[in-house]
């Protein structure tokens, strides 16, 4: 009797330390102080990416809602199914709008929408291929009016070891990520769809910004293992919401 408790003490402890099994997964500046990413915590469901000490991003696939939190502001924006299709709708309706404008007129709308109407990063494939850490990622380029503004080694997800409830969490985000591209391909903001690396299945393991004519590059190094703080991935107390402005249609 003391025997089969004891397993089952067992069993119960080994289940509850795969349910809070955690990752951060780590990157370090190889070039030019280093690209805009840092960390990527995967816990309790949702990720969390921290571009830089101003800047974090947490994604929620359970709830389809992404959060921007401003540190230097103590602001959050929060994105989710209904302000994507808001967002779709609005530039839907200022298309419409615009093609019936005279060429002039529209210019100038199109310099107040900060350039949404005109040209945009588009991020291909490049056929390429590099090793970082000892693993195998494809090289996609982003440019902008045929100059390069970024370069990008993705790898499937599977090259990164993470704990099983952390993979869930990441496929989730993934299955999450693509139904945003998706939806936004077959609207006006598709050219925003075209200009994201995050391919379906593929996560980063470099990533190189080109700032002031000079490269910053940072690489994927590990993963740490170890349960993580749930306030890592909630939006700090005292932070206020910034909403999105949305005009009517």
């Amino acid at each position: 009797m003391k025997k089969t408790l004891a397993l089952a003490a067992l069993v119960m402890a080994l289940s509850a330390t795969v349910l809070v099994a955690d990752s951060r997964i780590e990157y370090k500046a190889t070039e030019g102080g280093g690209a805009s990413l840092g960390t990527i915590l995967i816990g309790h469901g949702k990720i969390r990416s921290d571009a830089d000490a101003t800047t974090s991003v947490i994604l929620d696939p359970a709830t389809g809602t992404t959060t921007v939190l401003e540190h230097s502001k103590k602001t959050f924006t929060r994105i989710g199914r209904a302000e994507l299709q808001q967002m779709i709708a609005m530039m839907a309706d200022l298309e419409k709008m615009m093609a019936s404008m005279p060429p002039e007129a529209r210019e100038m709308m199109k310099g107040r929408m900060g350039g949404m109407g005109g040209e945009q990063t588009v991020t291909t494939d490049t056929g390429e291929r590099a090793t970082v850490a000892g693993k195998s990622c494809r090289v996609f380029r982003s440019t902008l009016q045929g100059k390069v503004t970024a370069e990008y080694c993705m790898a499937d997800a599977s090259a990164i070891d993470i704990p099983a409830a952390d993979r869930a969490t990441l496929n989730a985000a993934m299955a999450w990520s693509k139904e945003l591209a998706d939806a936004m391909s077959k609207s006006p903001l598709s050219r925003f769809a075209d200009s994201s690396p995050f391919r379906s299945g593929l996560v980063p393991l470099r990533t190189t910004m080109m700032v002031g004519g000079g490269r910053r590059t940072s690489e994927f190094v590990g993963v740490t293992p170890g349960a993580l703080a749930a306030d890592l991935f909630a939006v700090p107390a005292g932070y206020k919401e910034q909403k999105i402005d949305m005009p009517k249609r």
